[in-house]
């Protein structure tokens, strides 16, 4: 269920990034089906937030949602189509989890994580997980853009060409995974995070993480 949802929207992005169009807000909220799995359609929806690149100029813009961001857009550095690519490696770790992998208690805390590129796999959130889905998120979740996959080597990917049998979506509110022990990069605040509009504090940190207010740059 998970990989060819993923699928159907990595084609998507394909299609936009052949005509140099960013998304720029891929999360659960902007998937949309339009019957039950296995017989609906996937559809990737909200081009609100979406950027044209490669037209001349470069384009930067603090813009997205603070748990699926790039790296490179907290870092105000040119917005291109790896932004997408990141997006949909938080993507399917919270579609095959219901865990953000950087979410913190506070968005600053989350902007460290995603700086950091503080990823766990935790035994308990991947013991059902097969190898090939966690080289996938790992594949996208690179810092370096030049190492991470574009949407057409996704597409050939082995976890998305078998399509073998995964856990159903999750049914439970997303929320982040075990805390890290003492030491490890994602447990300090941010001291560098990009100043962003003020949004009401979450109350607990098993809220949904794709709930909070948009990224948006000064």
């Amino acid at each position: 269920v998970v990989s060819r949802s993923l699928k159907k929207n990595v084609q998507g992005l394909a299609y936009l990034h052949t005509h140099n169009i960013v998304h720029m807000d891929v999360k659960p909220q902007n998937i949309l089906l339009t019957a039950p799995l296995p017989q609906g359609q996937v559809k990737l929806c909200d081009l609100g937030l979406a950027r044209k690149v490669n037209s001349g100029h470069e384009v930067r813009d603090i813009i997205g949602t603070p748990d699926y961001v790039a790296p490179e857009v907290l870092s105000y550095e040119p917005i291109h189509t790896a932004c997408d690519m990141w997006s949909v490696g938080v993507l399917t770790y919270v579609l095959l989890t219901g865990c953000s992998p950087f979410a913190g208690d506070t968005k600053q805390e989350t902007f460290y994580n995603v700086s950091q590129v503080a990823l766990d796999f935790p035994d308990d959130l991947f013991a059902d997980i097969s190898p090939d889905a966690v080289h996938f998120i790992r594949q996208l979740l690179q810092k370096d853009v030049q190492q991470r996959l574009t949407a057409h080597q996704c597409l050939n990917h082995p976890w998305l060409l078998r399509g073998s049998p995964l856990p159903d979506l999750p049914s439970t509110p997303l929320k982040s995974p075990p805390n890290p022990p003492a030491g490890h990069p994602r447990s300090p605040p941010s001291p560098r995070s990009p100043s962003v509009a003020e949004e009401p504090p979450k109350p607990c940190r098993c809220d949904s993480p794709t709930q909070g207010a948009e990224v948006q740059g000064a």
